[in-house]
C-alpha cells in the first residue's frame, strides 16, 4: 500500500482577507475555552489548528484537508459573529477558498482525497 499524498494549495488572498481568516480560526480554537459550558462546543478538528499555525508562520500553503476544515468552519457559523466588523468580507473569504479548492481538482471537493 502506498503512502497517501497530501496535496497543498496556495491561497491567494489579500492581506486583509488573510487577517480575517486568521481571526476566524482563532475564534474557532478559543470557542471551547471561552464557552460558559465547554461541553456544548465541539472541539475544532486538528486541521484547524494546523491551518492556524500555517497562518501564524506567515505561510499561505494549506493541505486540501485544512482548506475543507476552514470552509466547514465558515459554513457552520451562518450568523455573522459579533467580533466581525465586515460580514461581507467573511462571506467572500469563504467563497474565495471554495473557488480555490474547486479550481485545483474536482476530487479536492472532499477531504477524503488527502486521507
Amino acid at each position: 500500500m502506498s503512502t497517501p499524498v497530501h496535496r497543498t494549495i496556495v491561497l491567494t488572498l489579500s492581506r486583509d482577507d488573510l487577517w480575517t481568516l486568521h481571526h476566524v480560526l482563532l475564534e474557532r480554537i478559543e470557542a471551547e475555552l471561552t464557552a460558559t459550558d465547554a461541553s456544548t462546543v465541539e472541539p475544532p478538528p486538528l486541521a484547524i489548528y494546523q491551518a492556524f499555525e500555517t497562518l501564524e508562520d506567515g505561510e499561505t500553503r494549506f493541505t486540501s484537508t485544512q482548506l475543507e476544515a476552514i470552509v466547514d468552519t465558515l459554513r457552520h457559523d451562518p450568523d455573522c459573529p459579533p467580533w466581525c466588523f465586515d460580514c461581507a468580507r467573511l462571506a467572500e473569504v469563504g467563497h474565495a477558498i471554495t473557488r480555490t479548492i474547486e479550481g485545483h481538482s474536482p476530487t479536492l471537493g472532499h477531504a477524503a482525497a488527502d486521507d
